[in-house]
């Protein structure tokens, strides 16, 4: 048996890479991992298409001969189907656009492109194979590439983004019907939590960059986390933000960045989450908001790359004087170049 399968808390990216892989694997079975973005789940139940989606929970995992992965490749969010990976006789095949990183799954293929999207490379696969495609399966395709790439905005879109959303719309991609499945109307809750979240963001300047964290405590928050920080970065207008959402027992950390010195993936993975450099998550158990809020600027911190470093103001090459050095030499020397400032040294150090 063949299975498509993505990570837990699915989103659009991942709904329309499994409807692509399943055009590359006809005999293949689609199954969720796990829970879906409340969002999706909406949305399922209004695209027709000719095969269903089952739950991991539904299958016979021991009659697995072959898992496709899709828009993940670690085994650490494919919940159920992580037994599956390492057990002899079983096939991987993973297709994904999130940067490597240590751990991840390996299989017999492994197909990764720094696109946009997971779904833009599945798209340009079935186009280089000239395999068919109904105008339904293009819409929901090109939902995936514009919910992943902002509508072909973020800075993470490539030209074979636009390649793909190009191909899609000659198979019959309904752009206004993209526009209906990403829509995503504020419940009161959320409406809430938003005003908690400006209330509370801080910018820290890390780096040379401006970091804004913003946090919420809701118990019994029902909404999506990652329509929050999309809602507070086009209010305010930020260039990286970090928000945390302290939900019952843990925290959820989701991040966005514009900006080429901070990797937001890079952040996520270290707080044990994932993404990709624009946007990322990660979930933290086991400790308070203001912890949370703590690790993440700790890993902001080890992360960032600076705009500015020591080499940019230091003098070069550097003036130095050995230890034997008679004091008015140094002070001659430190008159001379105009600087207040001479390390001694003692065969280099």
């Amino acid at each position: 048996m063949e299975v498509i399968t993505t990570h837990t808390h699915a989103d659009f990216d991942t709904l329309a890479s499994m409807v692509a892989a399943k055009k590359l694997y006809p005999g293949a079975r689609l199954a969720f991992p796990g829970s879906l973005e409340k969002g999706l789940g909406k949305a399922i139940e209004t695209i027709e298409l000719p095969y269903g989606f089952e739950r991991a929970r539904d299958m016979e995992l021991d009659s697995i001969t072959r898992l496709i992965l899709v828009d993940i490749r670690q085994a650490s969010r494919i919940g159920p189907f992580a037994k599956v990976v390492g057990r002899e006789g079983v096939d991987i095949h993973v297709y994904d656009h999130h940067p490597p990183a240590k751990g991840d799954v390996r299989g017999s293929l492994d197909v990764y492109e720094r696109y946009g999207s997971t779904t833009t490379i599945l798209t340009l696969l079935i186009r280089k194979r000239e395999l068919p495609l109904t105008p339904v399966e293009a819409t929901v395709m090109m939902a995936g590439i514009y919910e992943d790439t902002g509508s072909l905005g973020f800075t993470s879109t490539t030209p074979k983004d636009y390649e793909a959303a190009a191909f899609l719309l000659e198979c019959g991609a309904d752009l206004k019907r993209v526009s209906d499945l990403l829509k995503k109307e504020l419940t009161p809750d959320e409406v809430s939590a938003l005003n908690e979240l400006l209330t509370s963001e801080t910018t820290y300047t890390v780096g040379g960059v401006d970091v804004t964290i913003a946090t919420v405590s809701a118990e019994e928050f029902g909404g999506e986390v990652s329509t929050l920080a999309h809602r507070l970065v086009d209010i305010e207008g930020l260039r990286c933000l970090f928000l945390l959402a302290e939900l019952k027992d843990r925290v959820h950390m989701v991040a966005r960045s514009a900006v080429p010195e901070l990797d937001a993936g890079e952040v996520a993975r270290a707080l044990g989450g994932g993404g990709h450099p624009t946007a990322a998550a990660a979930t933290l158990k086991g400790m308070t908001l203001i912890e949370a809020k703590e690790k993440t600027l700790a890993a902001v911190r080890a992360k960032v790359i600076p705009r500015r470093t020591a080499g940019d103001i230091m003098s070069a090459p550097a003036i130095t004087v050995p230890v034997d050095t008679p004091l008015r030499d140094a002070y001659e020397l430190m008159r001379r170049y105009g600087i207040n400032a001479l390390p001694v040294v003692d065969k280099e150090e």
